[in-house]
């Protein structure tokens, strides 16, 4: 991930300003409504109905109540200090109810036993990943907590949209791959697919991908 970008998102500033990233505008509150419809739909096509479903990163917790209406409860996990501060803050009902949790961890060393999950997501993390290693360990953590599946979002380098940012040379910070090398790099850790989405259209770089565990 780029340092420029890790400071500001595990600053107090910067987790403030994600909270509000989302609820922006009513185009952003509708795409952001679409989007975690999408997670849910794809964390109940592997498993997590009435489980528990890990979220990391969480940031500020917008996916949490989504997941909630799927999973009977949710463990929120982020790096950032700044941000598990901000997402406990913001889910204090559902923590308190005993439905969510909150913590610090990072997702290459999840603070979870082996199948201690039934699902995990890992929702716009991997696109900010350059280095294929970084993404296999994620992934291989993300298996390994998982008893189920393994929810992920990845940016979708077979779309128009990264097609002409590749010609224009732009976003070139964006781990841009295919749906077949994301499974290919969620296959070595273990994980087969089961349903993949684009979040709109073609012209939509993220894309939802959910795994099984083999």
């Amino acid at each position: 991930m780029d340092e420029a970008l890790r400071a500001r998102y595990g600053s107090a500033a910067g987790a403030a300003a994600y909270a509000r990233k989302y609820d922006a505008s009513p185009l952003r509150r509708w795409s952001s409504r679409r989007e975690a419809a999408l997670v849910a739909r794809l964390v109940d096509a592997v498993g997590g109905r009435g489980g528990h479903v890990v979220d990391v990163p969480c940031a500020a917790g917008r996916l949490v109540r989504p997941l909630l209406g799927v999973a009977a409860r949710v463990t929120a996990v982020d790096a950032s200090e700044a941000m598990v501060a901000v997402a406990s803050d913001l889910l204090s009902a559902e923590v308190a109810a005993g439905r969510a949790a909150v913590v610090v961890g990072r997702a290459e060393s999840l603070p979870f036993r082996d199948g201690e999950a039934d699902v995990v997501v890992c929702w716009r993390l991997l696109h900010h990943l350059l280095d294929p290693a970084e993404r296999a360990a994620i992934l291989a953590e993300t298996a390994r907590v998982a008893r189920s599946g393994v929810v992920i979002s990845f940016a979708d380098r077979g779309t128009w949209k990264a097609r002409l940012q590749a010609a224009r040379r732009r976003n070139r910070r964006c781990a841009k791959v295919t749906l077949a090398e994301i499974a290919a790099e969620a296959q070595a850790a273990g994980l087969s697919l089961t349903a993949h989405r684009r979040l709109s259209s073609a012209f939509s770089l993220v894309a939802g991908a959910a795994f099984r565990r083999r």
